[in-house]
């Protein structure tokens, strides 16, 4: 049985006042508030949700939310202005995880001045959400990229006048895959391949699929990554069966198009027109100086340094142009429809 009908509820040790007027199931908790506290935004949800009830008016309205979600909004509805105050004044660490759900729940039930307030906490120390995205748990990676997901899908914000707000809300979403896909890359045991593959399936979202197997990928080249005959080389990936398919088919594909790369940058880079007889020699030496050390292993970084190296000589520009692929275009060697076969045996390829 869903939490939300549970059938032996529990009040909440901190938002169950006996005067309140008005009572919520959430996740298998009863709230009792106040209804001159919930109506205190003009536009609050709130006002219909008790017209449209049915019932007594002392039965309790289930929502279908998380008790903690709920809490949250409580927090924001129910804290003094001292409180409120000494929080501006000193926020030290912020709470980001309650911040954004103040947010999140403020936005569903239609309450602006609580929602600022939100956006608000979370701008009190600069750099806040990174961190937080830095050091959560997986679970907390989930839920943030979800909030932003379902931020971006809702259009245009009332609120866009404040600037500050609207670009953090915009920016969530990538913040939230570029941590991932950070933490990743440094080994960080609290996150896997497979959840961040999962979530950018669920989303469609392909700039975190490819950039997920861009790091997976880059496992295959560490030294410390020995293979056994004798264990499933997904072992180490831990990957659903389709997801490890495109990450070898993915791999195979990507190393023969690097293999031609390496060829390409033994050739002499052509003059192109407007490069003169005098200046070409200065192309020529600034390309042969180029870095190409980690291509096979890390060829994003290695294309955007040589792309970054060869600014202003024409020639570099258009041969790098020529014979490397976009650093774009690398993650749908993963995700283009030649990897997307399906496996017909129970166990993934070993």
């Amino acid at each position: 049985m869903d939490a939300v009908y549970a059938p032996d509820p529990t009040r909440d040790e901190t938002y169950f006042f006996d005067d309140g007027d008005c009572t919520f199931l959430v996740g298998g908790v009863l709230f009792k508030l106040h209804k001159t506290i919930l109506f205190r935004d003009p536009s609050s949800m709130f006002r219909n949700l008790f017209q449209d009830a049915k019932g007594k008016p002392s039965d309790a309205i289930p929502l279908f939310d998380t008790a903690d979600d709920m809490r949250a909004l409580c927090w924001s509805l129910y804290a003094f202005p001292s409180e409120i105050y000494q929080l501006a004044l000193s926020p030290g660490d912020v709470d980001v995880r309650k911040h954004l759900r103040i947010v999140d729940m403020a936005q569903k039930y239609l309450l602006p001045q609580y929602e600022s307030l939100g956006w608000k906490c979370l701008q009190a120390v600069p750099g806040a959400i990174p961190a937080y995205l830095d050091r959560c748990s997986e679970d907390d990676l989930v839920y943030s990229h979800e909030l932003a997901i379902r931020w971006q899908s809702s259009g245009a914000w009332d609120g866009a006048a404040d600037l500050v707000i609207f670009s953090i809300k915009n920016n969530l979403l990538e913040q939230v895959e570029d941590k991932w896909v950070q933490r990743l890359a440094r080994g960080d045991e609290q996150v896997t391949f497979n959840r961040a593959l999962t979530t950018g399936e669920t989303y469609d979202r392909r700039r975190l699929q490819g950039q997920v197997y861009l790091e997976a990928r880059k496992l295959l080249f560490l030294q410390r990554f020995v293979f056994s005959p004798s264990q499933p080389l997904n072992l180490r990936f831990n990957l659903s069966p389709n997801q490890f398919l495109r990450l070898l088919v993915g791999h195979s594909m990507l190393t023969n198009v690097l293999a031609a790369v390496r060829s390409a940058i033994r050739l002499k880079v052509p003059r192109r027109t407007g490069c003169d007889l005098v200046r070409h020699p200065q192309c020529e030496k600034v390309f042969n100086q180029l870095s190409w050390g980690e291509l096979e292993r890390d060829p994003e970084m290695v294309f955007a340094r040589a792309r970054s190296a060869g600014t202003g000589y024409s020639c570099i520009t258009q041969h790098l142009d020529n014979i490397l692929p976009k650093e774009a275009e690398l993650a749908e060697y993963f995700l283009s429809s030649a990897t997307g076969y399906t496996i017909s045996h129970e166990n993934p390829p070993m």
